[in-house]
């Protein structure tokens, strides 16, 4: 089989990407200049130009071509919705885990939903998102990559983050692949026109270590190679290395290797063990060293395993390449109406394209509008000649000063009787100007989605906040598509961070990484190594637990394997930037519909709040809360909360005090003699007097530790006086009950001694 070229392979795919896309580039320029508020066809602009005097001709003034801009109210509705949105993935755990891996730790699944929210809350993340969102909203697709680099300062440590595209059309992206997030494309490419300086600074070599081909290039030289690959290699208007651009390329590509996997006799279950075509000498070995006959397989598949190839390049050279740690091509396509094939042209647009008609339409009207009433010429005066001679100034400004007369001749120069002075009337079709207008101006609304109550221009009569919601609801259906597919290319951006989780943060156990819970709440992990939480500068740190000592209690490890399989879901809701914030809302929410609410929880609502008098205002409020609901907080607080393991321990004791209570029953019926039934019952009591000496002591053990949380709830124990003083002051307690106990027993003793004899 001929090895393939891999920079043969790239500048084949890369035209053919660009000549797949050549029709739908020309929709999208011409959508994002519609958008930018060119909206006038060049011709008819040309045509509206001033016209200079040619030849009989007398020179004519500019028409008006006045543009109102009325897609950018839909567009800003639609990603305004984007940006106050609040994107959730969970993992869970595939359906069938066939022989991959076994389910995952709830403590792993928690790392990474944690790692991935910290990554999508990057404000970096969230910029990437919005611009790719918004270009397929107005041109009809967008694109943003799921990239790794190194960590800041002296490491080789790496993260992850979401990379901003600023120049859309840098992307070429596998034209065969058919999901409208890209996640099945087989290749990809990113590219970038850098200056020819700064080129020969970033690459003084190519993959192979050798010195790049592009070094010492003069002008001329240069020249020839952007004749021969224009695409590559261009000079700018200007001279010196500047004016110089290299085009260079991120090239990712899938790799696919077929393996044979055979079905053997035997297995724990006695259901066959699956075997690769790789292992099937060694597994024979081991059939062999057990005495067991040589085995043929019972069933053979062929599986393809993909692996995902990265490297840079130019025109002319790879200059760059390694794995990429991802089953998919990093990047993440957003589309924005997808329209079903009818031809060979692959299509999608946005709410400008379709609107492209309707607006012209209402800038035509609106110019002509302004040219028919607001340019258009004052009526003139209508004289007989000799009629107004010796008045003419009183005619002649009589357009701009307000006179109480205009005097005029009732003859003319021939004698003849003349009438008064009439102006011509002008007859402007005001009426059909103003229809036309408004008719362009709803075919605006439909051909974007966005209606007038999304618009903020609701019916007046509506008086019902419901309704009004309700309406404005049934105005965003028209547009709902667009968020429905940002969730869907959300869902394959999680799967792309989650496999890259292991390789990027997995494979050195003890890093120290950052995480955010399902609170919104930040905090540090050690990863693929016990640890415990440390007080550090009045802040929570973990604290690596050292190699070959036992875990403390209360320890966590947060471990990432590298073969297991989730599948991701996506939550879109509105975006709070914590869980108090949000908290906040629905109690404002309440408290305004029923402000009497305030009396039963006043102090939480405050307490939502990240003013700096907030828990000032929530202790105040406490005080205003109704004495029903002050008893109810005070009851729940001053019950001590024994743990299920002691209360479990407590009963038992009761049982076994009851058995014995029954046995002392049952000894006084069936002993005759008073002498053995006295001493039966003393030691029976004496027994019991132990036995509950024991359980009041553990009683008094337990209510001393409730006592300690609760107090260690209340006080800040990181004062480590504080902290020594209590547990000083219960170890007395404990001592001083354990005494009194022990008194009470010897008491209890010599009573029963005495009453014997």
């Amino acid at each position: 089989m001929r090895k393939i070229d891999i920079h043969e392979q790239a500048l084949e795919r890369f035209r053919l990407g660009v000549d797949a896309d050549t029709k739908q580039k020309q929709r999208e320029l011409e959508s994002l200049r519609m958008y930018s508020g060119d909206q006038w066809p060049d011709m008819v602009r040309q045509a509206r130009n001033a016209q200079p005097a040619q030849g009989n001709l007398p020179a004519s003034p500019a028409r008006p071509c006045i543009t109102v801009n009325r897609l950018l109210e839909p567009v800003a509705q639609i990603v305004n919705d984007e940006r106050e949105s609040d994107v959730s993935i969970q993992l869970v755990p595939a359906d069938d885990f066939g022989g991959v891996a076994p389910p995952p730790d709830p403590l792993e699944i928690e790392l990474r939903e944690g790692l991935i929210r910290r990554i999508q809350r990057e404000s970096e993340s969230a910029d990437a998102r919005t611009w790719a969102f918004l270009r397929a909203v107005v041109a009809g697709r967008g694109y943003y990559a799921i990239m790794t680099r190194y960590a800041k300062g002296a490491t080789f440590d790496q993260e992850i983050y979401c990379r901003r595209i600023y120049n859309q059309n840098a992307v070429v992206l596998d034209p065969t692949h058919e999901q409208p997030d890209g996640s099945d494309a087989d290749w990809g490419f990113i590219g970038v026109d850098i200056p020819y300086s700064q080129y020969l600074a970033e690459y003084p070599t190519n993959s192979q270590g050798k010195k790049n081909a592009l070094f010492n290039l003069d002008d001329d030289e240069f020249r020839a190679l952007g004749d021969e690959s224009p695409d590559w290699f261009s000079v700018l208007d200007g001279d010196g290395d500047e004016a110089k651009m290299v085009r260079v390329v991120e090239y990712w590509y899938v790799h696919r290797e077929s393996k044979e996997l055979h079905l053997m006799p035997g297995g724990p279950s006695g259901a066959g063990q699956a075997v690769w075509a790789d292992d099937l000498e060694s597994y024979q070995a081991q059939q062999a060293a057990q005495g067991l006959p040589p085995a043929e397989p019972m069933q053979t598949r062929t599986e393809v395993e993909k692996s995902v190839k990265w490297c840079k390049l130019d025109g002319l050279q790879v200059l760059d390449e390694t794995d990429w740690p991802s089953p998919w091509v990093p990047i993440v396509k957003i589309v924005g109406n997808e329209l079903p094939p009818f031809n060979e042209d692959r299509q999608v647009d946005g709410i400008v394209y379709p609107a492209i008609g309707a607006c012209q339409g209402s800038n035509f009207m609106l110019s002509k509008w302004v040219e028919s009433v607001g340019l258009a010429p004052i009526a003139p005066w209508m004289v007989a000649e000799g009629q107004i001679e010796g008045y003419e100034e009183f005619y002649n400004q009589s357009n701009t000063r307000a006179f109480a007369y205009l005097p005029y001749k009732t003859r003319d120069l021939e004698n003849n009787a003349v009438g008064a002075p009439q102006r011509t009337n002008v007859d402007t079709p005001i009426s059909s100007l103003a229809a036309s207008y408004q008719i362009f101006n709803q075919s605006v609304q439909t051909t974007t989605g966005v209606n007038d109550p999304q618009l903020g221009r609701n019916d007046p009569s509506l008086r019902s906040g419901k309704a009004i919601l309700a309406i404005q609801n049934q105005g965003k259906r028209g547009t709902s598509n667009y968020m429905d597919n940002f969730g869907r290319s959300i869902r394959h951006e999680g799967r792309i961070m989650n496999s890259l989780l292991f390789p990027i943060y997995g494979r050195r156990p003890g890093r120290l990484a950052r995480i955010v819970n399902g609170e919104d709440e930040s905090q540090p992990v050690l990863i693929g190594q016990p640890f415990t939480m440390q007080g550090l500068d009045g802040q929570q740190m973990p604290q690596g637990v050292p190699p070959g000592q036992p875990s403390p209690e209360g320890a966590k490890e947060y471990k990432l394997t590298p073969d297991a399989n989730y599948n991701v879901a996506v939550k879109v809701a509105k975006n709070y930037d914590t869980r108090r914030e949000q908290e906040f809302a629905i109690n404002a929410s309440l408290i305004e519909q029923q402000p009497q609410l305030m009396s039963v929880g006043g102090d939480l609502f405050f307490k939502s709040q990240d003013g700096p008098g907030a828990q000032q205002w929530a202790k105040r409020m406490r005080v205003m809360l109704d004495p029903k609901v002050l008893a109810e907080i005070d009851k729940d607080q001053s019950q001590p909360q024994v743990p299920p393991q002691m209360q479990q321990q407590m009963q038992e004791m009761q049982g076994q005090m009851q058995q014995m209570g029954q046995a002392l029953q049952q000894a006084q019926g069936e002993l005759q003699s008073q002498f053995q039934l006295e001493s039966l019952k003393a030691q029976t009591q004496k027994e019991i007097a132990q036995l509950k000496a024991q359980t009041d002591m553990q009683i008094a053990q337990m209510k001393v530790q409730s006592d300690m949380a609760m107090k260690s709830a209340q006080l800040d124990l990181t004062d480590k006086n504080t902290r020594e003083k209590l547990e000083a002051n219960a170890a007395q307690t404990q001592v001083e009950a354990a005494h009194n106990i022990e008194r009470d027993a010897m008491q209890a003793n010599q009573a029963n001694s005495e009453e014997m004899f």
